[in-house]
């Protein structure tokens, strides 16, 4: 597993799991009619299978999919590789999306180690000069790395079935499993800004005059007695959010909040989208929601409540 690989191969690997899926999709069509199903996904970290499928057909669609993945990716097919390539390429230039969940991506991209912004991801495609023999050479690579194999085998099997199923899977993927456990991020980083960050970026929709407001505090690492209370709060906490931005004051047609959790961090968040307010006047909005809209319901709160 590497942590950090450069942005170019991690756009090329994207690119060909996209065409290999798709490759693989059409191959095993029928293990749908025996009810089967399967999925495998590559990422610069490592790479994930899963099959799904009844006792008596386990052994026969592990194998039939573990093939079709050993073909690798057919760089004859031009036709098939030059599409998803203009998709995922479209699918970067494309701002369609609601300004609210555009907000969302940005903030993603803001807390997560080494994750890049569409204007990143279409330069470094265009640096890659993306074809089949790329994408292809990229999935190759990615086989190549150190892994530490983790399996979890659930159903109707016993625990010898179990550990064949793993030997079996291992034994077919022909992968380097040396990496030790202490190798292997068992939980995604999240960035800790260390101050308050603020970032602003025009709409990118054409004439849509909506402002998107997302306002979101890092508890710190999650503990038991936090994930309790703070799950208590936050089915309070969007309610008070809507009423007091939503009813109350129209601030937007989408509002709202909630307690979530990032890896094994808690965050509470307010987010509105609307042309009626500014997002620094609906900011502060937000502000005073969390400073005492919230603490003044729960002292309110009665034992029968």
């Amino acid at each position: 597993l590497k942590f950090s690989v450069p942005v170019e191969q991690a756009v090329a690997l994207e690119v060909g799991s996209k065409i290999l899926s798709e490759q693989m999709s059409e191959a095993l069509e029928n293990l749908a009619r025996v009810g089967a199903q399967w999925s495998i996904v590559m990422w610069p970290e490592g790479l994930g299978l899963t099959v799904a499928a009844y006792e008596s057909a386990k052994t026969n669609v592990v194998e039939r999919v573990l093939a079709e993945f050993n073909k690798g990716i057919d760089t004859t097919n031009t036709k098939r590789c030059t599409r998803i390539v203009n998709e995922f390429l479209a699918g970067l230039e494309d701002s369609s999306s609601q300004s609210l969940r555009l907000a969302s991506g940005e903030m993603d991209i803001l807390l997560t180690p080494h994750a890049h912004s569409k204007i990143e991801l279409w330069k470094a495609s265009m640096a890659a000069n993306l074809n089949c023999e790329v994408a292809a050479d990229a999935v190759k690579k990615n086989r190549e790395a150190a892994f530490h194999d983790t399996s979890l085998v659930m159903g109707a099997c016993s625990e010898d079935d179990a550990k064949n199923l793993h030997n079996q899977v291992l034994s077919k993927l022909a992968l380097d499993t040396s990496l030790p456990a202490t190798g292997v991020e068992r939980l995604q980083r999240v960035v800790d800004p260390g101050v308050p960050v603020e970032l602003r970026r025009r709409n990118p929709r054409w004439g849509d005059k909506n402002h998107a407001l997302l306002l979101q505090v890092l508890v710190g690492v999650a503990s038991v007695k936090q994930r309790v209370l703070l799950g208590l709060v936050g089915t309070m906490l969007s309610q008070i959010i809507f009423a007091e931005l939503r009813t109350k004051q129209q601030l937007g047609y989408i509002v709202g909040g909630d307690v979530a959790q990032r890896s094994n961090i808690l965050t509470i968040s307010c987010y509105v989208q609307g042309e009626v307010s500014q997002p620094d006047d609906t900011e502060a909005q937000c502000e005073r929601v969390f400073r005492v809209s919230v603490p003044n319901a729960l002292r309110n709160m009665t034992s029968a409540a």
